[in-house]
């Protein structure tokens, strides 16, 4: 599996910083909440991609074997 690094922030500090005063922060959370945020989204979205890699390693093929014999692992 290729090295990955766990929980690398999607979002700079100056696009949190941003974002924490734009009309688009609807729920006013304040910079630490969004900071939280950040951490968590990052977090998930590395669990994901090795919970994909995992997946794509351990790919079962749905055809059925020509010989009618199961596949040898």
């Amino acid at each position: 599996m290729a090295a990955i690094i766990l929980g690398k922030n999607l979002l700079s500090e100056d696009e949190l910083i941003e974002y924490a005063f734009s009309n688009d922060n609807s729920s006013d959370l304040n910079l630490g909440q969004l900071r939280t945020l950040a951490g968590e989204a990052a977090m998930l979205s590395s669990l994901m991609l090795i919970r994909i890699m995992k997946a794509d390693r351990i790919y079962i093929p749905t055809r059925p074997s020509i010989t009618g014999q199961p596949p040898n692992h």
